[in-house]
């Protein structure tokens, strides 16, 4: 019965603490975005640093203030440098708390595959600037089909 009652305190205090993020979110979203625009800045948002709303909103991140920028960068999942309020919000739920064991091996896991990824195009590169040292003596030696079969590899 308390391993019961303490799941449910859990999980509640969790809920409780995703719709304070959620309210913090709104709140700093609506006081950056100042022009109404459906979208901030790294500029706007920079500017805002030092607002009560930032400040609540990274604390109920558990994330200091010197990684505005990274956090900034981190939740503008389009890429465009701008964030729109789903970004804000969704970022802010992936990154609220400490990372998770999964969270850290999914991150080794890509690094890994990254890793390999590279190493084969710079062997692919490598491959192709010694073709290129030493040319053969006429076109013909060297075929469409090969080039197609190489590229395929990488």
């Amino acid at each position: 019965v308390t391993g019961v009652f303490v799941d449910g305190a859990l999980r509640s205090s969790r809920a409780d603490r995703e719709v304070e993020l959620l309210q913090k979110a709104y709140q700093l979203f609506e006081h950056t975005d100042a022009e109404n625009s459906g979208e901030i800045t790294w500029d706007q948002f920079k500017a805002h640093l030092a607002s009560d709303q930032m400040t609540k909103f990274f604390e109920s991140l558990e994330i200091s203030m010197a990684r505005a920028e990274d956090l900034f960068h981190l939740m503008d999942s389009s890429g465009d440098g701008q964030l729109s309020l789903e970004e804000l919000v969704s970022g802010g739920l992936m990154l609220q708390g400490p990372a998770k064991a999964i969270d850290v091996a999914a991150i080794a896991k890509y690094m890994q595959v990254s890793m390999t990824q590279l190493r084969e195009m710079m062997n692919y590169q490598i491959t192709l600037l010694k073709t290129m040292n030493s040319p053969p003596e006429s076109m013909s030696e060297l075929s469409i089909q090969q080039l197609d079969v190489d590229t395929q590899e990488v």
